[in-house]
């Protein structure tokens, strides 16, 4: 199993949260700033999570194919 301390689910949910305050028209410049890396640190962790659980679905597919044979 992936073992990450927040779901992809939680992490994609901060990202759209974060992407909605960036929209806003109140959101000032320097808001805009901190929430531009924030997104940025949120898509790294959701692609590490990704290359992490494609990397344990080979693992069980080589597993499974070899008992096969």
């Amino acid at each position: 199993m992936v073992n990450n301390t927040k779901s992809y689910q939680d992490l994609s949910d901060k990202l759209d949260g974060v992407i909605a305050m960036l929209e806003s028209p109140s959101t000032t410049i320097d808001e805009a700033i901190n929430l531009y890396k924030e997104a940025d640190l949120l898509i790294q962790k959701l692609k590490n999570y990704l290359d992490n659980a494609k990397n344990e679905i080979k693992v069980l597919t080589k597993r499974s194919t070899d008992k096969e044979t």
